[in-house]
Formats: structure tokens, C-alpha cells, sequence
């Protein structure tokens, strides 16, 4: 019986505190597809063996096969930074859950588990150049994220919206970006675009029933599931409707609070006649006459 219970996928509740181990060892971090909602399946993520969580608290699953009639006597923690230098940690977990382990920072984490039986005769343990069997990347740092500017448009344009800003972080996911608003500054939130690429730049072609006033949210979230955000300080006001006016009608009116003047036409002033002045040769005589 004891033996089938250690077989269960899963085996330990345990809590490790690794911050005595020598965490200042260098190492990029490598890329990975997978996302915070494949932590709790290892098997998610067995081509690359590698998981990106937001959180120093990791919970690791395993399963243990091959047991033989002396059951297994410890389960037995091996944490790395660089596949270079391993530390161990032995442990006894009972059998009820996965092994959760505490980091002290962020970075990149190996972990291996070597298991002892009831004679004490261990799988391999990690040496050094070995790969582990996963790497967890610990990223806690959300995106950066500015809103540049919120333009509606106008003329042939009227009835859009355009967005820009700008987002960075180390692993943003491949389309990160989400915009929402809503009447109030606290929310709730309406998204009103999804999965949009971080090209920088959004044109929103409202519908008819949008709010008048409301303020704009824009999200960028990286591959551990951390989200950067931010929100216009101020509502954005937007009327498309444009306002006709008919007269209905003339009466007329001799008293009134409000009086419009129309006022006649400037008459045009005279033309007044102009003096030509003409040489005068020797034995001949003009006459200066008015122009007609």
C-alpha cells in the first residue's frame, strides 16, 4: 500500500527556502513559449523543459516509478542557476501533494529529484554540466507601458479612435495588448479590442452607442502573466451627431429681450470727376474736360 502511494503523481507538500543557496551565479535566461497557466503541467512544457512564472513561490509535480518492495525512503531537491553548480536539499514530504519551493529572487532556476529508496539506493544525482530536469524562469517585473496619445478623428475619419503607445519587456507575449474602457475612472472595464500586436498604434472604429464620456485603458502582459497598464487621467468626450436647425415659420414681433439688426447695405460713394492735365504745345489750345 505504501508503495502505490508514493507511485502517485505529485508526492510532497514542501516548502524549501533556498536563499542560502550561492544564487549569484550569471546565466541568460532562455526563451520559452510557455505560459503561467502551465506551471501545474510540467508535461505542457517537456519539448523546452522550460516554465516562465510571476511568482517566487514555485509549485513543482512529479511522479515517481520504478519503486520497488522497500519503498522510498526520501525524495531529495537539486536547484541549480547555470547547470553548473548544484546544491542539495533532502526532504521526506508525505505523499499528499506537489513540492512547492521558495526562491529568494528573480532569474532562472534548474530543478532535479533524485529519489532513495527504503536501502538507501538513489537515482543519479545532477553534477555539474547537466541539464535539469525543468528550468523555471521567475519574472515578477510587469511591462513598461505609455500611453502617447488618444486622438479621435475627424473629417472623412470621424467615428475613429486612434490609440498609440509605447510597450517593452523582455518577454512580451506575441500579441500583448488589450484596450478597454469604461464610464468610471475605477471601472469595471469593457475590452473593445484583444490580442492586438505591439505595433504601437490602434485605430478603434466606434460603434454608434458608445458613451459619451469615458476614460481608456491599455494593457500589455508578458508571457509570465504579469500586466503593465495605463489609464487616461482624463474622460475622452466624443459627439458624432451633427445638430440641423429649420425655421418653422415668420411672425412679427415689435417687443424683444433679444433683437438681431440686420443692418442696409453701404451705399456706394459718388464717382467724382478727375482732372486731366494735358501738355500744351506752342499755337494750340485744349480744353480740360471731365471724364465720362
Amino acid at each position: 500500500m505504501g508503495i502505490r502511494r508514493w507511485m502517485m503523481r505529485g508526492v510532497a507538500v514542501l516548502t524549501t527556502a533556498l536563499a542560502c543557496f550561492p544564487w549569484n551565479t550569471l546565466a541568460n535566461d532562455p526563451d520559452s513559449r510557455c505560459r503561467k497557466e502551465t506551471c501545474d503541467a510540467v508535461t505542457a512544457c517537456t519539448k523546452e523543459k522550460i516554465l516562465i512564472v510571476n511568482s517566487r513561490r514555485i509549485k513543482l509535480n512529479y511522479s515517481i516509478e520504478d519503486v520497488g518492495p522497500s519503498g522510498v525512503s526520501t525524495v531529495e531537491l537539486w536547484a541549480t542557476r547555470d547547470g553548473k553548480s548544484w546544491a542539495r536539499y533532502s526532504n521526506e514530504p508525505p505523499p499528499d501533494g506537489p513540492l512547492v519551493v521558495h526562491v529568494a529572487e528573480e532569474g532562472r532556476y534548474g530543478f532535479s529529484i533524485v529519489v532513495r529508496n527504503g536501502l538507501g539506493v538513489a537515482s543519479a544525482a545532477p553534477k555539474a554540466g547537466d541539464e535539469p530536469q525543468v528550468w523555471v524562469v521567475v519574472d515578477e517585473t510587469k511591462p513598461s507601458l505609455v500611453l502617447k496619445r488618444v486622438t479621435p478623428g475627424t473629417g472623412p475619419h470621424a467615428g475613429t479612435l486612434t490609440v498609440e503607445w509605447s510597450a517593452s519587456d523582455e518577454r512580451l507575449t506575441d500579441k500583448p495588448i488589450t484596450l478597454s474602457l469604461a464610464t468610471k475612472k475605477d471601472g469595471p472595464y469593457t475590452p473593445i479590442a484583444t490580442a492586438i500586436e505591439n505595433t504601437g498604434r490602434y485605430v478603434w472604429h466606434m460603434p454608434r452607442e458608445h458613451p459619451y464620456a469615458f476614460y481608456l485603458r491599455v494593457e500589455a502582459e508578458d508571457q509570465a502573466g504579469n500586466v503593465g497598464q495605463v489609464t487616461t487621467p482624463e474622460p475622452i468626450r466624443i459627439d458624432l451627431t451633427r445638430p440641423r436647425g429649420t425655421i418653422t415659420g415668420v411672425s412679427c414681433e415689435k417687443k424683444a429681450t433679444s433683437l438681431t439688426v440686420i443692418p442696409a447695405p453701404a451705399e456706394k460713394p459718388e464717382k467724382r470727376a478727375s482732372t486731366i492735365t494735358t501738355p500744351v504745345l506752342p499755337g494750340l489750345n485744349f480744353i480740360t474736360t471731365p471724364d465720362r
